[in-house]
Formats: C-alpha cells, structure tokens, sequence
C-alpha cells in the first residue's frame, strides 16, 4: 500500500500498482485514468466539477461549526457517514466517498442513497474483497458509482484525500471544512459521529499531534508543488482544533466576505 513516500519519485511504480489494484478489486468499473499522482474512474459525470465552486465537507467539527449553507456553491462532496450529520442527511450530495467503516447494508445509508443518488465512489480498501459480490450487485443496480486512488494516503483520513481527488477535477473554487486534525479525533468530536472513539491505525492519544502535525506539513507541501490553479478556502481556518489554519492563512487565507458568511 503507498502511504506518505510522496518525496520518493515512485510516480510509475504507484500508477501501474494502483490500475491494477483497483481493477482487481472493481472489475466493473471503467475507464480508469492514472497519471501516477491519482488513478480514478474518470466518468462523464466528473466533467461538471470543472471550473464550478464546490464545497466539501469533511468529518471534523469545523463542518458543524461553521455556517456553510450561507457560501455561494455548486455541489457538495463529502464522505463516510455523511448522512448521519442532521444539516446534510435531508441535503442533496453529488459525490460521495464511502470508506471501510460504512456499513453498506445499513437502512440509514440506503435510504439516503435511494432519496438523493448521490455518485459513489471507493477506495483500495481490504472490506471490498471480502464484500465482492455485495459490491457487484450494488453497481448492477444502482450505477452511479466509481473508483479512485491516491498516491498520498496517511493517517489524516480521507478528508485530504477527496480534496486531491476534487483538485484533479479543476473546479474553480473549493470550499473545505472538516479537515482539522488529532484534537478532534482524541477528544471525540466527530461531525458525523459524534463520540466516534477510534483512531487511524497506529494513532494513540500520545502521538497523535505529532503525527498529524507533520503529515499536514507534507501534505501542503505536496499540494504546493503539484500547483493547482483552483482557488482554496479553508472554512476551518481559526479554529484552535484546525491543524490546517497555519497553511491556509499563509497560502490561501479566508476572505472577510467569507468570514462574514460562515461565522455562527
């Protein structure tokens, strides 16, 4: 599995790993695009992002402490357990990611996925091996999905990860929040669970700020060197709780017409 080596020229190696991976573990998705930074279904329906203003909305408590309703937006993508949040279960989501820990038999989330149809979209993950035929049935009866993969992966979640992947998609703005850090995480403070209580694999209360602290440096630092002309809000940013605020003011700072809006 590639993680965080992304310092390491392993652009060749990560783009025939991950076509190959994906198609075994998603053999019925088509059209896979990798230029060995991303590989993903590179679906019509993708083509909409570009040069439109996209909000995402992460896990984290910046997504409930912050009025995002108020921004001026085109779609939103977010992911996990989205459809537990009480702002975002009666709201159309366009593109969804479903990660390891969803339970895709749930009524909750089939109920959301039947009233919205939302486009889902998966990971390299080792649930989907073991839940092959489920997944397969799924796709033949409800086809607004895909797959995708990234070079960087981590421990930050993925919040990061979908951010890279809406990058790849050129939207004109994206507006972000969620993406926090370990403090939430230790402190249960979770945007669509609650008192979610588990960590990343390897993550305990000790390390946890140092690792998170500097897996946000490499991670800015990536995006900074892949030069991406979409224009970055980090609705977060200011937050006590939001490791990302150090970069996004440098980098990409809030506007106060932004601030305005999405003050509570």
């Amino acid at each position: 599995m590639f993680d965080i080596n992304i310092d390491r020229d392993n652009r060749s190696e990560f783009e025939s790993w991950s076509v190959k991976s994906l198609q075994n573990m998603f053999p019925y998705f088509e059209n896979l695009h990798s230029n060995g930074e991303i590989c993903y279904s590179n679906l019509e329906f993708l083509n909409k992002f570009e040069d439109k203003k996209v909000l995402l909305l992460a896990g984290g408590p910046s997504t409930n402490d912050v009025n995002w309703e108020n921004l001026d937006y085109d779609y939103i993508v977010t992911l996990n357990h989205f459809f537990m949040n009480s702002r975002l279960r009666d709201k159309k989501v366009d593109l969804a990611v479903v990660g390891g820990e969803v339970d895709l038999q749930s009524e909750q989330f089939l109920s959301y996925v039947s009233g919205h149809n939302p486009y889902l979209f998966f990971e390299i993950h080792s649930r989907w091996d073991s839940e092959f035929e489920y997944c397969k049935k799924l796709y033949e009866e409800y086809t607004l999905m895909g797959c995708f993969h990234t070079r960087f992966y981590g421990k930050l979640g993925g919040g990061p990860r979908l951010l890279l992947f809406m990058l790849y998609l050129k939207p004109d703005i994206l507006y972000f929040a969620g993406l926090d850090g370990s403090k939430p995480m230790v402190e249960e403070n979770h945007a669509f669970e609650g008192k979610k209580n588990t960590l990343p694999h390897g993550i305990n209360k000790d390390n946890a700020v140092k690792v998170f602290t500097d897996e946000y440096e490499m991670f800015w630092e990536y995006l900074k060197k892949l030069n991406f002309s979409t224009k970055l809000y980090n609705l977060g940013e200011g937050f006590d709780y939001n490791m990302s605020s150090k970069y996004s003011k440098r980098s990409f700072p809030l506007t106060e017409e932004i601030k305005d809006l999405i003050r509570r």
